[in-house]
């Protein structure tokens, strides 16, 4: 398959995701206790969507989608795997919009730091101060720096 049928197949896939996360929402749903699960499927399908857009080499939709992820694991009290959405969704919006990738990585960061896993934060400190270094923002640069030391 080529990149714009995988493309395709992702975005198929975000919006049965979202159609899973409305109904896990119902009534019907939250009174016979299925809508765990389907919110458990929409963060699979939006991590299957993601690693399409990748191939198709598509950033932005990658981002987007991990970070729908990531929004989802939260909701489920996963912390662990919101991060790593978080870190996922970074890496791939580092290569279109490193904005969002620095919000990606700062959330990322917090919930580390709130699981008291703070040697997992350190690689993505060296990227944004690296980042940050670059472009040319030096006060966002010494924030981080302070942060590390």
């Amino acid at each position: 398959m080529d990149n714009s049928g995988k493309e395709k197949e992702a975005i198929q896939l975000m919006a049965d995701a979202d159609k899973k996360v409305k109904s896990s929402g119902s009534f019907l749903g939250g009174m016979f206790g299925g809508g765990h699960h389907k919110v458990e499927e929409a963060c699979e399908m939006y991590c299957r969507a993601a690693n399409m857009f990748k191939m198709a080499k598509n950033w932005s939709g990658a981002g987007n989608a991990f970070c729908k992820a990531a929004r989802l694991h939260m909701q489920l009290q996963n912390k662990h795997d919101c991060a790593t959405s978080f870190i996922d969704a970074g890496n791939a919006y580092k290569k279109s919009d490193p904005n969002e990738a620095i919000k990606c990585l700062n959330a990322a960061i917090d919930i580390y730091t709130d699981m008291v896993r703070c040697c997992l934060c350190l690689p993505f400190f060296c990227f944004l101060i690296c980042f940050f270094a670059q472009h040319i923002h030096s006060t966002h640069m010494l924030v981080y720096l302070t942060l590390v030391l």
